[in-house]
């Protein structure tokens, strides 16, 4: 048999280091640092099965919403993961800056601007304003308007008006 040089025969890969590739909001990629700890899980869920470390990040501007994709070094010898294989990935950020974060569900809009109802102890609850930060889908930081330990309304947000009865 001949092969001529245009014509892929085999491919020899290193199977021991793999590169995970995830593509973050810009804001979120702001938290992290290069060498930030990594755990993967299959997305099935039988907890963590790999570990990697955070080896790039690179903001792509100029899109409607700005993105980053964030590489991610994998060590894989001992062959628990696939090239192509779907994976979940919890990046521990070592960034010294701490947040107050708050489940989405409980984010509302009013006027146009993210708020929260905070629970004053009387049974009720105040709308308040908020400045939101990063977040990752299930939940959102808060930059101002809301202190920690302040109590506020998670279920049943939708069907709350300003001052309403709990």
């Amino acid at each position: 048999m001949r092969v001529h040089g245009e014509h892929v025969v085999f491919v020899i890969a290193n199977l021991d280091r793999l590169a995970l590739e995830l593509s973050l909001d810009e804001a979120q990629s702001r938290t992290l640092q290069l060498g930030d700890r990594v755990e993967l899980a299959r997305d099935a869920g039988t907890g963590t099965f790999a570990g990697g470390r955070v080896v790039d990040i690179a903001v792509l501007s100029g899109a409607p919403e700005p993105r980053a994709t964030v590489r991610i070094g994998v060590d894989n010898r001992r062959r628990e993961l696939r090239p192509g294989q779907a994976v979940s990935a919890r990046i521990f950020a070592s960034s010294a800056h701490r947040a107050l974060v708050i489940p989405k569900r409980a984010l509302v809009w009013i006027a146009g601007r993210p708020a929260v109802f905070v629970a004053d102890g009387h049974n009720s609850a105040s709308a308040a304003a908020i400045t939101l930060g990063a977040g990752d889908g299930e939940q959102m930081e808060v930059r101002l308007g809301l202190s920690s330990g302040q109590h506020i309304v998670s279920e049943g947000v939708p069907r709350l008006r300003e001052a309403s009865f709990l």
